[in-house]
C-alpha cells in the first residue's frame, strides 16, 4: 500500500478520475416481491491530494498522486498467488457447500474491496483508495410502463433498464462523493468511462445518448464526464482473457462488482440469519458446512460486517457514522415508480445482536 500521513490543520483537496463497473441481477427475492437491480463499483483511476491555495497541508510540497485501481488489482493479484486459485469469482459460480480455493480466494477479495471503499484510514490516514459502491432494486415491471415508456416491446424494456442504469450511476455519484468536508474540503471526480458485464443479453450496444449524455446535465457541480468517455462490454470470465492486459484487470473488477451485488442481494432477501458470528472459526480449506447460505455468509462476511457496522454507528449517533472512514462509501436504494414520477428511498439496516441478524429496514410502500 502507499504511504499515508495522518491529516492536519487544513485538509487537502481531493481530485479523482474514476471507472465505473456494472453488473445486474433480475434474481433479487424481496418480501416485496421479485427486483432487479443494478449495481455500479465506483473504481479511482488516479487519486490526487492537493493543498488549499495559501494553506499548509500535509501535501504543500507536490500533489500527491496514487493509482488505487492498480493497487487493487495487484493486491488481487496477491490474493491469487497465495490462495492458488485463477479461476472465475462469480457468486452464481460458487455452489454446493463446501469451502474450497475459489469460496476463500472470493471472501479475501471481498476483505480487500471493504479496505477499499475507505476515503480516510482508521486513524485518519490520507491518501486513502476511496472507491464507491451503489446497488438500486426497481421493478421488473409497473404498470406504469407502458404509458411510461409508451409500449413494454423488447426495445422499450431496454430503455427501462438504461434509464434505471443512468438513475444508478448518478445516486452512487452524488452519494458517495458529497458530505464529506469534514476530510476533503473540495472534491472534483471526472468519470473516465462505463465498463459492462457484456452486452449481448441486451440485444445492441448501449445507447450512450440516454444513459452518458443526459447524464452531463444531471450531474452536480464536481462532477464530470471526460470527452474522451467510453463504454465497454468486458466477458468477465477470466479465462477468456490474457493476464496483465486491460481485458483482464476490467474482468477482474467487474467480478468484485458481481460479488459485492451478491453480498447485498444476501442480506436483502433474507439470508443473512446470524450465520458465521464473531466467535466461530472460519472454515477450514475443503470443510463441508451445513448449508450453501453458511458458506456464502462467510464469503460475505466483510460486507456484512460493513452493514452491521453503519448500523451500529447510526444506532449510537448519526454523528458516530459520519467520522467512519466508511462514511458514504455504499448506497443501497429502491425505485419505485409513483404514477409516472420515480421514488427513491434508501435502504437502511438494523442489526439484533441477540439473535445475529442483519434485517434490511425497506420502507413500507403498500399505499
Amino acid at each position: 500500500m502507499w504511504e499515508t500521513k495522518t491529516m492536519g490543520a487544513a485538509n487537502p483537496h481531493a481530485f479523482l478520475e474514476v471507472w465505473l463497473y456494472h453488473d445486474e441481477t433480475k434474481d433479487a427475492d424481496l418480501k416485496e416481491g421479485k427486483r432487479h437491480a443494478h449495481i455500479i463499483l465506483v473504481v479511482p483511476e488516479r487519486l490526487t491530494l492537493e493543498s488549499p491555495h495559501g494553506m499548509q497541508t500535509l501535501f504543500e510540497a507536490d500533489p500527491e498522486v496514487t493509482t488505487p485501481r492498480s493497487e487493487f488489482l495487484f493486491r488481487i493479484q496477491e490474493i491469487r498467488t497465495d490462495t492458488q486459485y485463477s479461476g472465475e469469482l462469480h457468486a452464481s459460480s460458487m455452489s454446493g457447500k463446501q469451502w474450497g480455493k475459489r469460496e476463500c480466494c472470493g471472501a479475501r477479495v471481498l476483505d480487500l474491496a471493504s479496505e477499499f471503499l475507505r476515503h480516510k484510514g482508521p486513524k485518519g490516514e490520507l491518501p486513502a483508495p476511496f472507491f464507491r459502491f451503489g446497488a438500486l432494486f426497481f421493478p421488473p415491471k409497473t404498470p406504469s410502463l407502458r404509458t411510461f415508456y409508451s409500449g413494454d416491446d423488447p426495445e422499450k424494456k431496454i430503455q427501462y433498464f438504461e434509464t434505471l442504469m443512468r438513475m444508478a450511476i448518478k445516486g452512487v455519484l452524488h452519494y458517495g462523493y458529497s458530505d464529506l468536508e469534514q476530510v476533503y474540503p473540495k472534491i472534483e471526480v471526472t468519470i473516465l468511462g462505463l465498463i459492462l458485464d457484456g452486452d449481448e443479453h441486451l440485444k445492441r450496444p448501449i445507447d450512450q445518448d440516454r444513459v452518458i449524455e443526459r447524464l452531463r446535465g444531471e450531474l452536480r457541480p464536481g462532477l464530470a464526464i471526460s470527452p474522451d468517455f467510453e463504454i465497454r462490454a468486458v466477458d468477465s470470465d477470466p479465462k477468456t482473457h490474457t493476464p496483465g492486459t486491460r481485458d483482464y484487470d476490467d474482468c477482474e473488477l467487474l467480478q468484485v462488482a458481481d460479488l459485492l451485488l451478491g453480498a447485498v442481494r444476501f442480506v436483502a432477501d433474507g439470508s443473512y440469519h446470524g450465520l458465521c458470528p464473531p466467535e466461530t472459526a472460519a472454515p477450514k480449506l475443503f470443510a463441508k458446512l451445513g448449508s450453501r447460505a453458511e458458506k456464502m455468509a462467510w464469503v460475505y462476511l466483510s460486507i456484512c460486517e460493513l452493514l452491521k457496522k453503519k448500523a451500529a454507528r447510526l444506532r449510537k449517533s448519526p454523528k458516530a457514522w459520519k467520522h467512519s472512514g466508511h462514511y458514504r462509501s455504499f448506497t443501497i436504494s429502491r425505485a419505485e415508480l409513483d404514477g409516472e414520477k420515480w421514488q427513491f428511498w434508501e435502504v437502511e439496516w438494523e442489526y439484533d445482536e441477540g439473535s445475529g441478524h442483519l434485517l434490511p429496514l425497506f420502507p413500507d410502500l403498500s399505499y
